[in-house]
């Protein structure tokens, strides 16, 4: 059952800083932060302010996909002049695959069920909490169906958690949103020979830091120079120049 196209999900949608592309088209999949760790990545290679909190929550071993085509956190993270990618799949190959839906923003919400405190209320609507999860999620197709049908009119960002890992197919679309971010996107899929198509948006709010910019590409040509090498910690949230509202870029 197609439960997501049913009810007007067309695609879904991964975001991910420019470059972690090597490393995505490498392997032509998504996986989840412990299938990374087995993989051989250092723990600095995710994001010191949020990768524990899934662990906490009870969603570790899941990766997150998202039914918004424009979220907070990317406009929040190009604002910031930080390269970033959108990666959508048709929401059809999504529903081949086993997954939960979560209609709270996992990462940011303080409502949790843990230490006596009840959480979010239980609903056709919100879900149901399983195993340790500390936020209820949609987990059967009726709860799917029940989810989807309510908050996808009203416009509400609905998270799509699969566990462990997910290959991408061959229609995967790479979304950038600079000419120079697209440069470096179609040299990565040149060079892992890979029939994913890439568009280029123009984000008004994405102005492109010289600085950042200039570590992300050497990032990438050492990616591609070296099979082997799995990163050195790179990340924008341990600049301290970072802001969401205007960086200062001039280094």
């Amino acid at each position: 059952m197609a439960v997501l196209s049913e009810n007007g999900v067309s695609f879904v949608y991964h975001y991910a800083p420019l470059h972690y592309l090597p490393f995505i088209a490498r392997s032509n999949k998504l996986m989840s932060k412990p299938r990374l760790l087995e993989a051989g990545f250092a723990n600095t290679h995710f994001r010191s302010k949020s990768k524990n909190l899934d662990s906490k929550r009870g969603f570790g071993d899941f990766l997150h996909l998202t039914t918004s085509s424009h979220p907070n956190i990317l406009k929040a993270k190009l604002s910031a002049g930080f390269p970033h990618i959108c990666i959508q799949m048709n929401s059809d190959y999504i529903d081949e695959h086993d997954y939960l839906l979560c209609r709270y923003n996992i990462a940011m919400t303080r409502q949790l069920r843990k230490d006596d405190k009840p959480g979010f209320k239980e609903s056709p609507h919100n879900g149901a909490y399983y195993g340790d999860m500390q936020i209820p999620v949609a987990k059967s197709q009726n709860e799917k169906q029940s989810m989807l049908s309510h908050h996808v009119p009203k416009g509400t960002m609905i998270e799509i958690l699969i566990k462990n890992e997910i290959i991408l197919p061959p229609n995967t679309i790479i979304t950038c949103f600079s000419v120079e971010d697209q440069r470096i996107v179609n040299q990565l899929l040149e060079k892992y020979e890979l029939n994913w198509s890439c568009n280029r948006v123009d984000a008004p709010h994405y102005s492109r830091c010289s600085s950042h910019a200039t570590n992300v590409s050497a990032f990438v040509k050492k990616a591609i120079e070296r099979e082997d090498w799995l990163g050195d910690g790179l990340e924008f949230d341990k600049f301290k120049n970072y802001s969401t509202k205007r960086p200062d870029c001039s280094g």
